[in-house]
């Protein structure tokens, strides 16, 4: 019975502990509302960044591959088997 009780005030305790870890973040967001809106934007816009470089990465290597194909003389990309 007693490991019973023991439990359930570590259970309250864990609430009580999340709940005042909850109030924390709360009051830090709000005092710090401009820094933590100017890092999101900072994060959006470094994902678009990279999306767009990989993009363009991806796009000058497929067309620098066939622009090596036209150089040698055709545009067909095959393979033929016996």
């Amino acid at each position: 019975m007693g490991k019973l009780w023991k439990g359930n005030v570590m259970r309250e305790d864990k609430k009580i502990q999340k709940q005042a870890i909850v109030r924390l973040v709360k009051k830090n967001f709000k005092k710090n509302r401009l820094r933590n809106i100017v890092l999101i934007l900072a994060i959006m816009l470094v994902t678009i960044l990279m999306t767009v470089m990989f993009g363009v990465g991806i796009s000058m290597m497929e067309n620098m591959s066939q622009a090596n194909l036209r150089i040698k003389g055709t545009e067909a990309n095959g393979l033929l088997l016996n």
